[in-house]
């Protein structure tokens, strides 16, 4: 259980298994912990239903000492902040799912395109148009944990599921704010589309995106957004998971740093204790390679996409035709054919592509795909559900 001051800093940490309180300074958990948070899906009986909990070391011990397969075990390469879930290994995943790939309408084989990410317990939604609620209960994840709204523009294939999810968070008696993101206007929509959903129980707050790029930073990762060319003001969004250089033990040791203060240290604070002052730089090393994802749609190819999608572990981008002809309805429109998505994803120079935001006249992508492989070989036609678990790279 744990007791949060103004909803942020952190004050109290009871285990929900013996009660003990485990030991909380600054706001920092100074002892061994598990915490879990898991959001009950589709197939659930507890479906819409989060449950939190903590577990002292020793209730741990206790738990897993009774599972029939024992609990998977390795030494860590590196040292980790507070666990966040049951995994003591200390991977960190980024769980990506597509749940939607239509465009400009939902179909009964395809919901309209939407992306929702999942990183340490919060939970980032881009677009919400109709139908992606049960894009969602399909994938067996709950709308309640969502932290985090990006729209790419105010099309309604984009928008327009909005209210009716947030009456599904409201009914599941949700309390925590939600942060909106979008381009300007953003408060003036969402205002109007709540004409049918006045009152919620929890705060909606709206960060309106005015410069060409953008960055909204979170604990652990950030948000970027950049401009790109629809018949709109449309923005595409990276979602940047960020990893930290290596603890070095060695140099810790030579500097005669206390072992009580090397995971603080880790965690980035600088401390000033016993007269000296010990900085994150001293004992970790170069910012390592995170986990990067790319998510455009309703666009032309433009260089502001090259740049941004860079080295991207997974690029999702809009395929509106693959049929070769509809090249000049793409130009018309502003949207993108399969073949200029490839070439963007092979510029930037990610590692996967997922085409998605198909029109409704294509009903099968992926007899495309063998020319678009011609241009990106590791490109995907992907389907309603599509999922991945990013996790940081082996070393």
């Amino acid at each position: 259980m744990r007791v949060y001051e103004n909803e942020k800093q952190l004050v109290k940490v009871v285990c929900n298994a013996c009660g003990k309180e485990l030991l909380v300074e600054n706001g920092i958990l100074k002892e061994e912990c598990i915490h879990v948070n898991h959001d009950f899906g589709f197939f659930g009986a507890k479906d819409g239903e989060s449950e939190k909990f903590d577990l002292c070391e020793a209730c741990y011990e206790k738990l897993t000492a009774g599972f029939r397969i024992p609990v998977e075990r390795r030494e860590r390469k590196e040292m980790l902040s507070t666990a966040w879930t049951f995994d003591r290994t200390g991977a960190r995943m980024l769980d990506i799912c597509l749940l939607g790939t239509g465009g400009m309408m939902p179909l009964p084989h395809r919901w309209l395109t939407s992306l929702m990410a999942r990183y340490q317990g919060i939970s980032i939604l881009i677009d919400c148009g109709e139908g992606t609620q049960i894009a969602m209960k399909e994938k067996g994840w709950s709308p309640k944990p969502i932290d985090v709204i990006c729209f790419t523009h105010f099309h309604a294939d984009h928008i327009s599921g909005l209210p009716g999810m947030l009456l599904t968070m409201g009914n599941a008696e949700r309390t925590e704010p939600l942060l909106l993101i979008g381009p300007k206007g953003l408060t003036k929509i969402v205002n109007s589309l709540r004409v049918i959903a006045p009152e919620l129980p929890f705060e909606i707050h709206c960060q309106e995106l005015t410069e060409p790029e953008q960055t909204i930073a979170f604990e652990g990762f950030h948000i970027e957004a950049f401009r790109v060319n629809h018949n709109v003001v449309c923005y595409g969004y990276n979602i940047v998971v960020e990893r930290i250089g290596r603890f070095d033990v060695e140099r810790a040791n030579q500097m005669q740093i206390p072992r009580k203060y090397w995971n603080r240290l880790q965690k980035g604070e600088i401390i000033e204790e016993e007269g000296k002052i010990f900085t994150p730089d001293m004992v970790l090393g170069e910012p390592r390679k995170g986990i990067k994802v790319t998510y455009c749609t309703d666009t032309r190819p433009t260089e502001s996409i090259v740049r941004n999608a860079a080295a991207a572990d997974l690029f999702i981008c809009e395929g509106m035709y693959g049929e070769p002809d509809k090249v000049q309805k793409a130009r018309e429109y502003k949207h993108m054919t399969f073949y200029e998505a490839a070439d963007l994803a092979f510029r930037a120079g990610a590692r996967e592509l997922w085409l998605t935001h198909y029109s409704p006249s294509l009903i099968r992508p992926e007899d495309y795909m063998q020319e678009v492989r011609k241009i990106f070989p590791n490109a995907v036609a992907a389907k309603d559900g599509r999922s991945i678990d990013l996790l940081f790279e082996e070393e």
